[in-house]
This record gives structure tokens, sequence and C-alpha cells, in this order.
């Protein structure tokens, strides 16, 4: 079996996706996953789990999660605190 070529994405990109907030959204109203809902967006279920993943470790900690978007552009704070999470030393 051959492994799918990888390739590099930003921080900014992950946190700057719809799928993500959606993501978030669901898991914080208690809505089922719906990993269906991007599979024609480049890697809109990724993100989308991405999401309920951020937003479940905020509730663990106790935390809401940062707004990912400041007006148009993705908010810097809401990556560094997605990277925190989910970087060599997060918990994701």
């Amino acid at each position: 079996m051959t492994q799918i070529k990888t390739r590099t994405v930003t921080w900014g990109s992950i946190v700057g996706a719809a799928a993500f907030r959606e993501g978030i959204e669901d898991y914080q109203a208690g809505r089922a996953p719906n990993f269906d809902k991007y599979l024609r967006i480049k890697d809109g279920s990724w993100n989308y789990e991405r999401g309920r993943q951020y937003a479940a470790a905020c509730a663990g900690a106790g935390l809401q999660p940062q707004p990912n978007r400041c007006g148009r552009s993705v908010s810097r704070i809401a990556i560094y605190d997605f990277a925190q999470n989910y970087g060599p030393n997060g918990i994701l």
C-alpha cells in the first residue's frame, strides 16, 4: 500500500476556513458531526474535524474558542491559540 502524498498547510488556512468555524459551532451546539458536508471542498472535512477538536479542547479547559475572523482577516489570536493546542506541545 502506498502512502498518500502530503503537503504543507498553514495555521491560517485551517483557522480561516468556514468548515473550521462550522465544526466549532456544531460541537458547541451538541450536533452530531456532519463530515460529508465538506467533501467537495479541498481539506473541508479535515478542517471541520479540526474545528470540532479545537472546540472540545477548549471546552475541556473551561475556555471559549477564539473567533476565527476579525473583519475580513483571519484572527491572529485564533491562529496562535489553535497552534498552541495543536502544535508539538498541544493536546490535539
